[in-house]
């Protein structure tokens, strides 16, 4: 396999697959408040998007392994950002309000920073840079699709739900990473790429900021939902 140029932050591949991202949430939220969850188009796209979500760590494990890319932080489903791609195909295919709210909360505080800013060595056509838009920019769409395309809106107390669920992901990861030495969720150490991060500390206090700008941007994702029901 040719070796992949190195990614470049908002390099001209990564323009293009945070354009992209914008464009399909769009057409999908177009098309499904015009047209209905159950038009054939609709369902379909959704079906596929559902579906590349909750295979989206199969095919990253495959992308690593055949490229002979280090799996030491990728071995497992373990970075929040799988969990968000679980999630996500589970909130399509099953519209439980649950899933609907984390895939929500969790996909635009948390993956879409992923999104502008990724920890990625490998610039497209790399399999890794295409396993990870899969994942990343899938569930940033499905979050947009699901909230406004289908209407699943986050209920009264879902930004508490989403922050409690959050802290079971935290202290998941810190018995995960404690025994495989790995990083999952940049609790022991930041990432390499720029990032939000980069401003809120050193280890360990930026872990404290990053919940802090998790329940703020939970709270402001929000108002939207807040205004709905007052209108309603």
């Amino acid at each position: 396999m040719p070796v992949a140029n190195s990614f470049k932050l908002f390099g001209l591949d990564h323009l293009v697959a945070l354009a992209l991202t914008v464009v399909v949430a769009a057409v999908l939220v177009v098309m499904a408040r015009r047209h209905g969850e159950d038009h054939p188009v609709v369902n379909g796209a959704l079906q596929v998007l559902a579906w590349l979500l909750l295979l989206s760590f199969p095919l990253k494990f495959a992308a690593f392994y055949f490229s002979g890319a280090r799996m030491n932080e990728h071995a497992l489903p373990m970075h929040l950002c799988n969990w968000a791609a679980i999630v996500g195909g589970l909130a399509i295919l099953t519209k439980r309000q649950l899933f609907c709210e984390l895939l929500y909360f969790w996909g635009l505080a948390a993956t879409l920073q992923a999104v502008i800013t990724p920890n990625l060595p490998f610039g497209f056509p790399h399999p890794i840079f295409c396993t990870f838009f899969i994942t990343h920019s899938g569930v940033v769409i499905a979050a947009i699709v699901v909230a406004f395309g289908l209407r699943r809106s986050a209920g009264p107390g879902g930004v508490w739900r989403a922050f409690l669920w959050l802290q079971v992901y935290l202290v998941v990861a810190v018995i995960v990473n404690s025994l495989t030495k790995a990083n999952y969720g940049f609790l022991r150490e930041k990432p390499t790429m720029q990032s939000l991060i980069d401003h809120l500390g050193d280890w360990p206090y930026y872990i404290l900021g990053l919940e802090a700008v998790a329940l703020l941007s939970f709270v402001l994702l929000n108002l939207p939902f807040v205004r709905r029901r007052r209108v309603g």
